[in-house]
């Protein structure tokens, strides 16, 4: 892992002039299969937290979607102030060493891209993860050079290239780029547990290579990164580098893959069309690692603790802060205490039912957020004790 002082002395490449911020991936295309990829995104809260600032929309048209959906995405994306990059994304070709398979990509696009243009603006990556360990620079290149020629046939903006080996291989790609006719493509790369690089160093990535990649004369992005997979490669470390390096990040996903990596729930491998949104236990790892993040602050309207008759009772309690959180309980008689986590200020509430004991009974509400922890006692007293502080209640009135 790199010391401070070698973040100091990273070079300042191109890739840091892209100005793009930090963002998410949504892969909403492979859910409800009525009508394929038409499901609430969730714009309106993904839109509260301000590190969110790019989106990254995998566009599946292999999965039936209809070009109307795919506008409605990118329509809405930009309705909300996002900048928006719309990737190809075929399953079948990821990781392939099959020209036809990004021809097709580029076909597509050459069909297709005026149509979404009308939607709103968007920054085109031709294909998500072309390409697989094997291939070499020279083939990487020949069919990206091809690729690229169709595409420009409709589209002159910036074009992204995943770089191969499911965007892993970055001795691959950096020994590509000169070989690479066009000048208006940014590299990028993903990173999880799993990422390899099989070309060189042959183990499992390691910052100095993206310290090595960021000599190459492009700008580069991580189209995705996550904090699941198994695997050797520290994802965290490799994500931190990027971001020293200048590179804009981006995590997957908002919602949508099917390995649990799924920022907000429900996860729409649960439900496709849900009435409302919350953060999941996995987004606060990956939120830490976008934008720039402000000192954290939480604090609980709840002062030293929350007394309860013996009587069913019904209580709201708020957070207030900047930051993610998850909330726990150490006693199964605090019923519906909801929601679970969730992102800076938010009332909580929950239920106790009546108490019919001897003596009191406590329990302790935890509230974790981003290295902050918060906790207080619920006490619910016995019908003796309880009688007589609500008497006492009624005197002071």
């Amino acid at each position: 892992m790199l010391s401070v002082a070698m973040f100091a002395a990273l070079p300042n490449l191109g890739a840091a002039t892209l100005g793009w911020p930090d963002g998410v991936n949504v892969q909403a295309g492979y859910f409800n299969e009525a009508d394929k990829g038409n499901i609430p995104i969730g714009w309106d809260l993904m839109k509260k937290f301000d590190r969110i600032g790019t989106v990254r929309i995998e566009i599946p048209p292999e999965q039936g979607v209809r070009l109307e959906t795919m506008q409605g995405w990118i329509a809405d994306a930009n309705a909300h102030g996002f900048n928006v990059i719309a990737t190809y994304h075929d399953y079948r070709g990821n990781g392939s060493d099959d020209p036809g398979q990004l021809l097709a990509a580029a076909r597509w696009w050459r069909d297709n891209y005026a149509a979404l243009a009308e939607a709103g603006p968007f920054t085109l990556n031709l294909m998500n993860e072309w390409g697989g360990h094997s291939l070499s620079p020279e083939q990487y290149a020949d069919a990206y050079n091809k690729a690229i020629a169709i595409v420009r046939e409709v589209y002159s903006g910036t074009i992204i290239v995943d770089i191969p080996g499911w965007a892993q291989e970055t001795v691959t790609a950096a020994k590509a780029s000169p070989l690479i006719e066009d000048s208006d493509i940014v590299f990028s790369v993903h990173i999880y547990s799993s990422a390899y690089v099989e070309q060189g160093p042959r183990r499992w990535m390691q910052p100095e290579d993206l310290v090595e990649f960021a000599k190459v004369d492009r700008p580069i992005i991580i189209g995705e990164f996550g904090g699941m997979r198994e695997g050797g490669a520290d994802w965290a470390a490799l994500t931190d580098t990027a971001r020293a390096l200048g590179w804009t990040v981006l995590a997957w996903a908002w919602n949508g893959d099917g390995e649990g990596m799924n920022m907000v729930m429900p996860s729409w491998n649960d439900e496709h069309s849900p009435e409302a949104y919350y953060p999941s236990t996995y987004f606060a790892q990956v939120y830490a690692r976008i934008g720039n993040a402000g000192a954290s602050q939480m604090t609980l309207s709840v002062g030293e603790s929350i007394r309860l008759g013996s009587w069913p009772s019904r209580y709201t309690f708020a957070i207030h802060g900047n930051c993610s959180w998850s909330i726990e309980c150490d006693a199964d008689w605090i019923l519906g205490l909801s929601p679970l986590s969730g992102w800076g200020t938010e009332a909580i509430s929950f239920q106790v039912p009546e108490y019919n004991g001897q003596n009191r009974r406590e329990a302790t509400i935890t509230v974790r957020g981003e290295g902050i922890v918060r906790s207080f006692p619920v006490i619910q007293d016995a019908p003796a004790k309880a009688q007589s502080v609500e008497l006492a209640d009624e005197t002071r009135e």
